[in-house]
């Protein structure tokens, strides 16, 4: 009682309160609080919740000055309907921030950016479980524009179209945007089949993601780095973990354009069968790229003479790779004028058998399955401890890498291969998106990591034990 009677208290000293409510949408008023998402929107508060029975729900949604959270309420999928007449839904305002959560929106439409989904202006989302899809931008962002910020999880944004850049995806204006375990597919656009960033600074990033089968009729098949036009300040990119698969671009850039000033960062990802019609079937680079521990397989350019993954045509212009495994149809990963730099890295035109001054050489990297994609490494496979373990790019400190593309350990030492590359302490990290797992682990009960050597990472997996309290 006496901690009721604190309570009271204090709510009668702090003046009246507002809590939020949760308002229902569903197919009669008898049940429901609300027919239409339009009318719930329109009746609630800041900081309300909506819960959304599963239906067809055809209406063009705004959300401007509230703080809502708009969710399928389970059971079955809603589905947003944008009729092909406006977006399926805006937000705008310096005040707005939305969640959207396992919806479907589709058949959105708008002259200006942004024809499935628009974060306009100062407002942010929270975008989870959702799918956008069969949208079309005349401007940009066919699927998703974002000049707000936000964070979009377990999301599918396919199908889209859009007449200007970024078919899937159009980012825009200074505040962050985060992607995680996405599936960006099947979007066309003019620059940036996928996805296009025009803006500055390090804003952007993507993490676990796969972009697949994205069509620029440009420049960029999955993605397209624009900057700002007359902005000296570059754009920065970072992706790690995913995924770039048979993306295409009808003039250059398969995966990737990189505009001049900008900068893109791939970490632990895989570029397989991505294609472009002149030149750079990965990337066609204009100032950064650089790649630490990546993939990249069977990438093409249709135009004969010219190298099928790595293309750039300013003289400052860098391509930079460290532990990565490429695998060409062609002799060469690179041409044009700018820098190829390649560091502990399986590329073609290393020598054979024998390594170079920066730790290259040509070799067949032994996938597991390279028919069905399984890009992980057998037995035996000469990319297995060749890397440079100590090695450092940009921002990429190896020593700060746990981690490969698939969650397992990185820097694993294999006790029956002579480590080639640059150790730390006896290990010696592999070439790749994928660290090798040798089985059957360490006899001996202090090797914590069971990688078969006693060292500093066995002494931090029992200090970190032991601190969450473990026997």
């Amino acid at each position: 009682m006496k901690h009721k009677m604190s309570i009271a208290l204090v709510l009668a000293a702090t003046g009246s309160v507002t809590l939020a409510d949760t308002l229902t949408v569903g197919p009669d008023l008898g049940t429901y609080d609300y027919i239409t998402i339009t009318a719930a929107i329109a009746n609630a508060a800041s900081g309300d919740e909506i819960l959304i029975q599963p239906g067809l729900y055809a209406e063009n949604l705004i959300v401007s000055g509230k703080d809502l959270a708009l969710r399928n309420a389970g059971g079955g999928t809603v589905t947003v309907f944008g009729q092909d007449l406006s977006k399926c839904f805006v937000s705008t305002g310096s005040s707005t921030d939305v969640v959207l959560e396992g919806i479907v929106f589709t058949r959105g439409f708008s002259t200006s950016a942004g024809g499935g989904v628009s974060i306009e202006g100062g407002s942010s989302a929270m975008i989870i479980d959702c799918v956008i899809e069969d949208s079309h931008s005349d401007f940009g962002g066919g699927g998703l524009y974002m000049s707000g910020g936000g964070a979009v999880t377990n999301t599918i944004i396919r199908n889209n179209t859009s007449s200007g850049n970024g078919g899937g995806i159009d980012l825009r204006g200074s505040l962050i945007k985060t992607f995680t375990n996405c599936l960006i597919e099947g979007n066309t656009g003019v620059e940036g089949g996928g996805l296009s960033y025009s803006g500055v600074g390090n804003i952007a990033g993507f993490e676990g993601c796969t972009f697949r089968s994205n069509t620029a009729t440009s420049r960029g098949g999955a993605i397209a780095m624009l900057g700002i036009a007359g902005n000296s300040s570059a754009a920065v990119m970072d992706v790690s973990t995913c995924v770039f698969s048979m993306n295409h671009a009808q003039n250059v850039g398969g995966a990737i354009w990189i505009s001049d000033q900008d900068v893109f960062r791939s970490l632990n990802c895989v570029y397989e069968l991505n294609t472009a019609e002149n030149a750079g079937g990965v990337v066609r680079n204009e100032q950064i790229f650089d790649a630490v521990n990546c993939t990249f397989v069977n990438n093409d350019v249709i135009a004969a003479g010219v190298s099928d993954s790595f293309e750039s045509n300013r003289a400052d212009a860098d391509t930079n790779l460290m532990n990565c495994v490429v695998v060409n149809a062609s002799a060469a990963s690179h041409t044009g004028s700018g820098d190829f730099n390649s560091y502990y890295s399986l590329i073609p035109e290393a020598p054979a058998g024998e390594v170079d001054g920066n730790g290259n050489f040509s070799a067949d990297p032994m996938f597991v399955d390279l028919g069905s994609g399984d890009y992980s490494l057998m037995a035996g496979s000469p990319a297995i401890d060749a890397g440079n373990s100590r090695g450092v790019l940009g921002p990429v400190d190896l020593l700060d890498v746990a981690t490969d593309f698939s969650g397992d350990v990185r820097n694993l030492d294999d006790p029956d291969t002579e480590n080639a590359g640059v150790s730390t302490w006896e290990l010696c990290v592999d070439l790749g998106a994928f660290e090798f797992q040798p089985s059957g682990g360490s006899d001996c009960a202090a090797d914590l990591t069971g990688d078969g050597v006693l060292n500093f990472f066995d002494v931090s997996a029992f200090l970190s034990a032991y601190n969450m309290g473990c026997p």
